[in-house]
């Protein structure tokens, strides 16, 4: 069997998780394209193929939440295009459909899209099939298109080989693919106590971190953690990259780079002032400069977007072009012991409170979170909030290239889109959840968000899903959840849960206790406007 039919069988075999990827949603690479000076299509009217789509977990999310555009997946499983199907037709999506085909095959014609996702592909596929992606992405994209490819990257991916290498060796004689992810994980978990406790070489490390992030990644879909290690590390081909290497085989294709999706990844944040302008000087182009970052940081995954290598790029970051697009965060309003105030994050990332203009609109996003409002809207609220007169232009130009400085140190400060996610910030008289997360929660607590986003849900909030249909007001919701309250006990006072029970709650399902879950399920951008 060769490499190109083993992968069609196992990817038959062994379906790939239904999962979105947020990187990867044309509203935000539009938004970049956007601050980096070029024109992308409108994302509410705009034409998408993706490419090895599996069973649509991150198609169909974005046909949902964009009708007016179209949508084109394209796999070579199959059973999983199949399937993909099946979930847009029970959504009722007229405008996604799924292709059974094979990028190897010659003469694939799908028309001209305005953006070309290849999430998971090019480092899982011999080089003549990454060849084939590139040219496809080349003929394919629109004038003003953008692609996104991931791919695994140097250096950091050297120890995740090491891992790779040493389930391929413990399962050498198994041939049945899930048999070997199982066996492969157990053995792997096996050898953290045979080493010695005190032992902090690299490696050692490194498995500890690996093992603790990488297993029991989803908590009541096994199979979904064994498919994702049997298709990305035990993939039988997994062919990571320096990103210089990605970068000059794009050129030969004709397709230069633009920046990240993870957009603050390409600013040297971490670095003292001095260190970056080290890096500066030994590099002779945007692509060496990254590459340093990349040996910095021990790279070990890359979401890039591409563009014509004619196209015009505007790399002098300026906050004009981010008046047109529509700014979002997840930053809350802090004091520090020192009487300081700024802006943070959950994981930490802060923003000072300097500017009364950037402050003003920053507790504007914080109040109506996890919505995105156009900036012209933002300025507007913020200068009513300090009684200014009217929108002044310097008040315009401060925000604007405050909010952008924020958006280029953690998206979570500051985001911009080029389209705003029909989310409700609080729940209504009768709160309604995303159609297609409703979906999802039959037979998983891991779903999609309006946002483009994975949610983890609890127990309560599966539950509550299959209520939360725009039919159901307080009373009701109350009455049917108070007939599971045997069988659904309280998540506890966990952070990582969508609907635990607020500090104190003990048993049963009280009012505070509903209020409180859908409050976290509508900051999770869960419940429809």
């Amino acid at each position: 069997m060769s490499s190109s039919e083993q992968d069609r069988f196992i990817y038959d075999e062994v379906s790939y998780p239904e999962l979105c990827y947020g990187l990867t949603h044309p509203g935000r690479t539009a938004a970049i394209a956007t601050i980096l000076g070029m024109q992308p299509a409108p994302v509410e009217a705009c034409r998408v193929l993706e490419i090895g789509c599996a069973s649509g977990g991150n198609l169909i999310p974005m046909a949902h939440g964009l009708p007016g555009s179209s949508f084109v997946g394209m796999d070579l499983s199959a059973r999983q295009i199949d399937r993909a199907t099946e979930l847009a037709g029970s959504l009722g999506l007229q405008n996604v459909r799924f292709l059974h085909a094979d990028l190897s095959e010659p003469g694939l014609e799908a028309g001209e899209f305005d953006f070309i996702i290849a999430h998971g592909v090019y480092s899982w596929v011999p080089a003549p099939v990454q060849d084939k992606l590139l040219e496809a992405c080349k003929r394919l994209l629109a004038r003003s298109g953008v692609a996104y490819i991931s791919y695994n990257t140097l250096p950091g991916w050297s120890s995740i080989l090491n891992v790779r290498e040493i389930i391929n060796f413990h399962t050498r004689h198994l041939s049945d693919p899930r048999e070997r992810v199982r066996v492969g994980r157990d053995f792997l978990s096996s050898l953290l106590p045979m080493l010695p406790e005190a032992d902090n070489s690299a490696f050692t490390v490194f498995l500890r971190d690996y093992i603790a992030t990488r297993f029991r990644r989803f908590a009541d879909r096994r199979d979904w953690e064994e498919s994702m290690l049997l298709h990305d590390e035990l993939s039988e081909v997994n062919a990571p990259v320096y990103f210089h290497q990605f970068a000059a085989h794009a050129a030969r294709h004709g397709l230069g780079y633009l920046a990240e999706a993870d957009f603050p990844r390409v600013m040297p944040n971490e670095l003292a002032a001095e260190d970056a302008a080290t890096l500066q000087q030994s590099s002779k182009s945007i692509i060496e400069f990254e590459q340093y970052l990349d040996f910095v940081r021990d790279q070990t995954f890359r979401s890039t977007l591409l563009v014509h290598d004619d196209t015009r790029i505007g790399r002098q970051l300026d906050g004009n072009r981010v008046r047109q697009l529509y700014v979002s965060s997840r930053a809350r309003f802090v004091r520090d012991d020192d009487g300081n105030e700024c802006f943070r994050t959950a994981e930490g990332a802060r923003w000072p409170a300097e500017e009364a203009i950037t402050s003003a609109a920053m507790l504007h996003l914080e109040a109506v979170a996890p919505r995105a409002i156009r900036f012209p809207d933002l300025l507007e609220a913020a200068c009513r909030s300090l009684n200014l007169n009217g929108t002044p232009e310097k008040a315009a130009t401060v925000l604007a290239d405050d909010l952008l400085a924020a958006f280029a140190v953690d998206t979570q400060l500051v985001e911009f889109l080029a389209w705003s996610p029909p989310v409700a910030p609080h729940a209504g008289e009768h709160p309604r959840m995303s159609e297609v997360a409703r979906q999802q929660a039959k037979e998983s607590l891991t779903v999609s968000t309006l946002l483009h986003e994975q949610a983890q849900l609890d127990p309560t909030a599966r539950a509550l899903a299959a209520l939360l249909d725009g039919n159901h007001d307080r009373p009701a919701l109350l009455q049917a959840l108070s007939s599971y309250k045997e069988s659904l006990p309280f998540a506890g006072d966990d952070a990582s849960s969508l609907t635990s029970a607020p500090p104190g709650a003990e048993g049963g399902l009280p009012e505070q206790t509903l209020e409180y879950s859908l409050a976290r399920l509508a900051n999770a951008g869960l419940l429809c406007l």
